[in-house]
């Protein structure tokens, strides 16, 4: 009986693409300027496939993108960004939606 073979793929894009990275979260909110300058201190990376980096998107949003596999750090990340934007930002002026 022949043996199944799992391989993860990010997405067909990634594949085409030769992406290494993917985005971890985005974030909107009330001012997502201040959010960007607030966070760029913790996201200095220029590359998003060696080192988590952030961008601010003419859609009026912030992407946080991670390097693939670095999906065994995401419950820090998560937590981490929550308590932050909480203290400084407040818990009502931003919203947080995961990718993975």
């Amino acid at each position: 009986m022949p043996q199944t073979v799992v391989i993860k793929v990010q997405s067909i894009s990634d594949i085409i693409t030769n992406s290494s990275s993917e985005v971890f979260c985005t974030i909107t909110g009330k001012d997502v300027e201040a959010i960007y300058q607030l966070l760029s201190p913790f996201f200095p990376g220029e590359d998003s496939e060696m080192e988590p980096t952030l961008s601010l998107e003419e859609d009026n949003s912030v992407l946080v993108w991670m390097p693939y596999g670095f999906d065994g750090v995401t419950t820090f990340y998560r937590a981490g960004l929550k308590a932050f934007l909480d203290q400084t930002i407040g818990e009502n002026n931003y919203s947080i939606d995961y990718e993975f």
